[in-house]
């Protein structure tokens, strides 16, 4: 998974389309694994989706915890524990304390080391961000990706080429 966060969710006013949106997809698209970045957005609600459709969840954190909720509200932090403490796996390939620079290589990870079969976006087409260098990223792999388009409400295949 990859996607947007609060402020751009919120901006759409697509919350309670995005979870119902991601049900049904997940629903319809078994694997083996689902790995979620963990971040506070479309990542927690993914990573959320899987766990109540009894599947299995790998967090895949860009730096060690706790310093990857550092800056988070106390109910932020409260669901990823959660989520940490239900996930089959919780993985961070990049030791150490925080650096911008992991965020896209954990996200480049997901893609590359996974492998990954698909990846499911939360993406509005924006050219800048993680969610953009996740799809880039998806796109130079070769990988499969369905777009959930917040902003128009649509699901898809990668029609931002």
């Amino acid at each position: 998974f990859t996607g947007h966060r609060p402020g751009t969710l919120q901006e759409y006013d697509c919350i309670t389309w995005l979870r119902d949106t991601l049900l049904e997809v997940v629903a319809s698209q078994p694997a083996d694994i689902y790995r979620s970045g963990g971040a506070v957005g479309t990542d927690q609600i993914a990573a959320q989706v899987v766990i109540d459709l009894g599947l299995n969840l790998h967090l895949i954190e860009p730096f060690s915890w706790p310093q990857f909720a550092l800056k988070w509200s106390k109910d932020q932090k409260t669901t990823y524990e959660q989520l940490r403490v239900r996930a089959a796996k919780v993985c961070t390939p990049y030791e150490g304390g925080y650096a911008i620079w992991k965020y896209h290589a954990r996200d480049a990870w997901m893609v590359k080391e996974g492998p990954a079969d698909l990846l499911i976006a939360v993406w509005d087409g924006r050219t800048s961000g993680g969610t953009f260098s996740t799809v880039q990223s998806a796109r130079k792999a070769g990988v499969p990706i369905l777009i959930l388009d917040p902003k128009e409400r649509t699901i898809g295949n990668d029609h931002y080429l």
